[in-house]
């Protein structure tokens, strides 16, 4: 029986080895399907706190215009006090069927304080505008970082590398429900307040409305499947459509342009926002359940593999036990003399004498397996060495390996140094691709804030002015939705093109995202010379591209900041040139304007 435990452990070694990566499949199928139940949920949690806002700040103007629950009820054409009721129990069900993570323990403690400052009367709306904004940041932040982490960890699993697409779309579906809110908080704002607050409002609707369109056009492009079937559903949707409408309405008359029909009222407002954030709740709600489908399906495939590979495995060592029980007498001998000699080759003692080869057959066989298993080790040795050291063109590489298994080894040998050639051209590959645009060439953002950071510290070394413009591209949706994305990519080349032909030798011309480009000028003389540059770019964009037998238009509106002030470092000055880009297309669009500059004075 002592004969049968060294078989019979190796045989075990290999049944747990083979069915360790199945069960490991599991486990891992199971991570995903929690993490897309997880990203779902917060989600959802994300808009009840939106909706009970909306109600809360509803309510709150109606006391700040001095009008009881009646009043209130017969100006909204709704009974407010039930509605924030039904939305508060809504938001505790979801909260309270989420996992403890300490992430949202800071957002749902403000929203618990918010809460109480409204029951007990003590909140204005701006004072409830504040405090729950601070709410929706937080959870906004945790559901993006969830749904990152998700993507991530689908990325590391090669079983799901068909979910990737579904996964990393994820955090775009929740800026965009984000950016859809906030588009319904600014407009129910400026209605709730009698239509007087200046033009920060529109400000403020025109960043939601840019982030809401770029994210529409992102996930057009992405979404497959189920999910992309509930995203052409929302889109179509009357309340998408109408509060499009809305919008495009309230920012045409900011820029003189005619509205169309009347604006409406909050109610409006309020029925058509909620029709289209469920709508886009549900392309969320699509794809987290196509993924946890996925993960489900993988998950029971991986164990039910890991079950009957179990099952055939035990039979295999009964098997094993058996004859090794019956055969362990008549070769108990010759087992002892090629059990040390594996001793010898399992210890490392590669130089030791091969065994002698005679005797029985099947021992005779045993031995010459075992020699030849020697001989491709030593081979197999002295190539791995020279791997290590990188001498793929040392002389050991081109010896033969005697056996089956050497031919194994020696092809195993041949793809691991093919490998390694691979490994460094992928890894030169790679560096590139994680500095640069794939579509355009052009640097990415990760390098582009790389070479701003370095620009401003040579500039408080040199005392010389460095300018940041920050530029997006004007009508560019509209080429997507009409000429098709094939088209859309092909301006967003040549624009590129154009960018760098139009700025100085020696500025950098880097592709942010979308249609989102900056420069990087140094130095400049002054701010009308970084002016003068912006003004070039817009003239040079302006003209139109070339798209086979018809032509596309778009223009661009720029934002541009110097560091001025020897404190500004360059997250300073990248935010401060993206702010003044939306004060430009805030302003009409086509527009040059400066950091600080009021948009009245911006460069048409």
């Amino acid at each position: 029986m002592g004969l049968a435990v060294l078989p019979l452990a190796g045989l075990t070694f290999f049944a747990w080895e083979t069915v360790s990566p199945k069960l490991e499949a599991a486990e891992q199928s199971r991570e995903v399907r929690e993490g897309a139940d997880l990203v779902g949920s917060l989600t959802q949690a994300r808009y009840r706190i939106a909706v009970e806002r909306i109600i809360s700040l509803a309510l709150s103007t109606a006391d700040d215009l001095g009008l009881d629950d009646a009043q209130a009820e017969a100006l909204y054409g709704r009974d407010l006090r039930e509605e924030l009721k039904v939305a508060r129990g809504r938001v505790d069900d979801v909260v309270d069927a989420l996992p403890s993570i300490a992430r949202i323990d800071d957002p749902l403690s403000s929203l618990a304080a918010a809460r109480r400052r409204f029951d007990a009367g003590h909140s204005t709306s701006d004072d409830l505008v504040a405090r729950y904004e601070q709410v929706e940041i937080g959870m906004q932040a945790v559901v993006e970082e969830e749904a990152v982490d998700l993507d991530h960890l689908v990325a590391s699993f090669s079983a799901f590398e068909r979910m990737h697409d579904e996964t990393s779309s994820l955090p775009v579906v929740a800026d965009a429900v984000d950016a859809g809110l906030n588009q319904v908080v600014a407009i129910g704002l400026h209605l709730l307040r009698g239509g007087d607050q200046g033009r920060p409002w529109l400000l403020d609707l025109a960043v939601a409305t840019d982030r809401y369109e770029r994210d529409a056009t992102a996930l057009d492009r992405r979404l497959e499947g189920a999910a992309r079937a509930e995203w052409i559903t929302y889109v179509q949707s009357s309340g998408a459509v109408r509060l499009d409408e809305i919008v495009d309405g309230f920012l045409a008359g900011a820029t003189g342009e005619p509205a169309g029909e009347e604006l409406p009222d909050a109610t409006t407002v309020f029925d058509a926002s909620y029709e289209r954030s469920e709508s886009l709740i549900g392309v969320m709600d699509t794809a987290v359940a196509s993924i946890r489908t996925g993960a489900v399906a993988a998950h029971r495939s991986a164990t039910t593999d890991a079950e009957r590979t179990r099952k055939l495995l035990m039979v295999l060592i009964g098997c094993t036990l058996a004859m090794t029980i019956l055969s362990a007498r008549s070769i108990g001998l010759s087992l002892r003399r090629l059990d040390e000699q594996a001793r010898n080759v399992s210890s490392g003692a590669l130089g030791t004498p091969l065994v002698d080869e005679r005797g029985p057959r099947e021992i005779a066989a045993v031995a010459r397996a075992l020699n030849e298993l020697v001989v491709a080790l030593r081979v197999a040795e002295r190539q791995a060495a020279a791997l290590a050291d990188g001498q793929i063109d040392d002389e050991s590489m081109s010896e033969a390996m005697p056996g089956a298994l050497g031919g194994s080894l020696e092809r195993a040998v041949d793809r691991l140094s093919a490998s390694i050639t691979e490994r460094e051209e992928l890894r030169e590959r790679l560096a590139h691709e994680a500095s640069h645009d794939s579509l355009t060439g052009l640097p990415n953002r990760a390098a582009a804030l790389g070479a701003l950071e370095r620009a401003v510290a040579r500039a408080r070394r040199s005392g010389e002015t460095v300018a940041v413009l920050f530029a997006d591209l004007d009508g560019f949706k509209v080429v997507n939705d009409t000429r098709g994305h094939g088209a859309g990519d092909a301006v967003l080349v040549e624009v590129g093109r154009r960018l760098q032909r139009s700025v100085r030798d020696g500025d950098l011309v880097a592709r942010l995202g979308g249609d989102e480009f900056v420069v990087i000028a140094e130095p400049v003389q002054d701010d009308r010379e970084a002016v003068a540059l912006a003004e070039r770019l817009v003239e040079a964009v302006g003209s139109p591209v070339g798209l086979g037998e018809v032509q596309a238009t778009v223009g661009l509106s720029v934002g541009v900041a110097v560091n001025s002030h020897p404190g500004l470092n360059a997250d300073g000055l990248l935010n401060a040139a993206d702010a003044a880009m939306y004060a430009a297309k805030a302003g009409g669009r086509g527009r040059v304007v400066l950091a600080g500059e009021s948009p009245s004075r911006a460069r048409a």
